[in-house]
Order: structure tokens, then sequence, then C-alpha cells
């Protein structure tokens, strides 16, 4: 397994590059601190202004904050680029329209990547799903710009059902309204590889990472808030991704987390889950040697049947399904992978440099 560098470009002028992601292997999308979005050509050294994350618009928060830390999402023509830890995103379809700023209540919303997700219908036609507040998503037609989930109830299916159960323990009357809202905080999401579910790497009052599935049919028509829980754990914000559409692989540590396996020692390990079932169940566990879970990003390259792993600090490491170790790179520290391009872009102030990942024969 070897990294291969396909482009590297430096940029001239007082802008300083903030973040970047691939559209192809020659071109990708950047945000630069004047709040310019830029589509960059390498093959032809031409670039694009493609919209401007700067309102006109006053927020009581000074909107979008351009020395935060930002992401880029693409799913070409679309292009949305929000703050990780904040509350405000822009996105634009150049096809249908300019631009379309959304944003989250401002309540935790440091805790968790803000939840966003792009993909296509059956039919072709694109989607977003935001997060409008800590608990409480809605899937938007890109197409129309109609919220298909706008009149969607925060209260879980059977609500009414499971408290009148819960109560027949206690002698006490509850004096509280009932049934309760939604009581989860949303966070990133993540799409399976087939567009019909999404995972939510959110967490809930203890504080306890919960990693729960939704059904993205279900989640546009059906009223009620209906998921599947796949755990809840101490409070990491642990690495996970999908590895089919049924299987969700998870970071769990020996060490902080209630379950254990002894005879897989204290080492990080990570779960893969069958969420296909009415109650997601573990299926392998794996030890990944050398992986540093917690702050990383964990990714699943179909291409080599391989597990990816990027930290801020302990660089990148690529393992097997068997838990061996393919590549560990400590000084190699890209701003973000795609999976589905196997493509890696590090941004350094002036310049992008773009690897791929190949295999030595």
């Amino acid at each position: 397994m070897e990294l291969i560098k396909i482009h590297e470009t430096a940029f001239e002028g007082d802008e300083t590059i903030l973040c970047a992601s691939p559209i192809n292997a020659n071109e990708w999308v950047m945000l630069v601190n004047s709040g310019r979005v830029i589509r960059y050509k390498a093959s032809e050294s031409s670039s694009k202004t493609v919209f401007n994350v700067k309102s006109m618009v006053s927020y009581s928060d000074g909107g979008f904050d351009l020395s935060a830390p930002s992401s880029i999402y693409i799913m070409d023509p679309v292009i949305v680029v929000v703050n990780d830890f904040k509350r405000h995103g822009v996105l634009s379809y150049p096809d249908k329209y300019h631009t379309i700023h959304f944003s989250r209540e401002d309540y935790h919303a440091d805790i968790s990547r803000y939840p966003i997700a792009l993909f296509k219908d059956e039919a072709g036609t694109p989607h977003l799903i935001y997060s409008a507040a800590w608990n409480h998503l809605q899937i938007m037609d890109l197409d129309t710009r109609r919220v298909l989930t706008a009149a969607k109830s925060l209260i879980t299916e059977n609500a009414e059902e499971e408290h009148i159960q819960f109560y027949t323990q206690f002698p006490e009357d509850n004096k509280l309204p009932w049934p309760a809202p939604y009581d989860y905080f949303f966070g990133q999401l993540i799409m399976s590889p087939d567009n019909k579910k999404f995972l939510s790497r959110g967490w809930a009052w203890g504080s306890s990472d919960a990693y729960n599935v939704y059904d993205v049919a279900d989640f546009i028509n059906n009223s009620r808030i209906s998921f599947k829980n796949i755990g809840y754990w101490e409070h990491s914000n642990r690495p996970a991704c999908w590895i089919d559409n049924t299987t969700v692989a998870v970071t769990y540590y020996p060490f902080e987390d209630e379950e254990r396996d002894l005879s897989l020692g204290n080492s990080t390990q990570l779960h893969f889950y069958d969420v296909g079932q009415n109650k997601p169940t573990i299926t392998k566990r794996l030890i990944f040697d050398g992986f540093e879970g917690m702050f990383s990003e964990l990714y699943y390259c179909k291409k080599f049947d391989a597990l990816i792993s990027l930290h801020n600090e302990k660089g990148l490491i690529i393992c097997n399904m068997k838990g061996e170790i393919l590549l560990k790179d400590e000084f190699f520290k890209p701003g973000s992978f795609s999976p589905e391009l196997n493509l890696f872009i590090t941004v350094n102030n002036k310049s992008v440099c773009v690897h791929k990942l190949d295999s030595i024969l």
C-alpha cells in the first residue's frame, strides 16, 4: 500500500486556504479566509468563485465564522460549507439557484459536528439532510427547495404507550407533560452506501455517545421519529463508518467502556454491528493495532477492503479487515479523505496537495 501524489498546487495572493474537498482527481473546492468558495481545476490551472459564505444578513452570533474549523461537502454540482462545531452553513446549487443559508440552534452546538448529509433518491434528485436544532433534523428536496419533513413531530413512535407502561412501575404521579419531545443530540451524519439510511454520531445526556441509524424513507414519511440505537458508551466522539449497507463499524475503548472482552486485552477495538436486524448486534470484534481512536476520523475504502484512520497528531493508519497494518505514516495529516474517490487532500495555507491510495504489486 502506498500514497501517490497526483497534484501539488501553490496559490499566490493574500488569501489563505482554510479547507478543501475533492470533486474528482483533477478538481477540488476550497474555502479561503476571505469567505470565497472556489472551484479549482488542476489540469487547466483555472479557478472560479462559486459563492461567498459571508452574508449581508446580520446574525446575533456573527454568522459564519471563518476563524473556526469548517468542512466542505460535495455532490456535484451541489456544494455545502459548514462550521463544524458552530451554527451556520451555506449551500450552492449552481444549476438551480445561487445559495441557501441554514443554521441550527445554539444549544451545545460545540459538542458534535454539524449534522449534515447529501444524497440522491432513486430518481436522481439531490437532497440535503441538515440540523435545525439539537434534536431536530430536516430533509430538503434541493430541486424544489421543499422541506419534506416540515410537519414532522419531534416525538418517537409509541411514545404514549411506552410512557404509560413505564409509569406502571411507580406509585407517584408524573407531573410533566407527556409524551416527551425527542431527547437526543444529533451529531455528524454519514449516509449508507445505498443512500437509504443514515448514521448519526450523536449523544445523550450522561454524557454518552449515542449512535443511531435512521431509515431515510421512514424519516420523510413517518410523522414520528423511528430509529435503531447501536449503543451508548462513554462520551468520546468515537469514530464510526459504514462498511456496507447493513454494517457499521464503531470504535470501542476497553479502558473506558463498561463492556469488556478480556480476551482482546485493553487495545482499542472496532466493533462491527449488523444494523439490518431490529436490534443492532455485534457480529465481529477487531483489534486495530496501533490505532488511536479518539479524536480521529474513520473511513472504509471498498476498493482495498481496508479501514483508514486519520488523526491530527497520529497521522494516517490503514489496516485490513484482519486488523493488520498496511500503511502507517505519522507525518501524513490530510485535512480530508474521500473513500468514494480514494483521494486525500492536504491544505497548507497557500497550497493544496492531492494524494491517491494505491497498492504495491
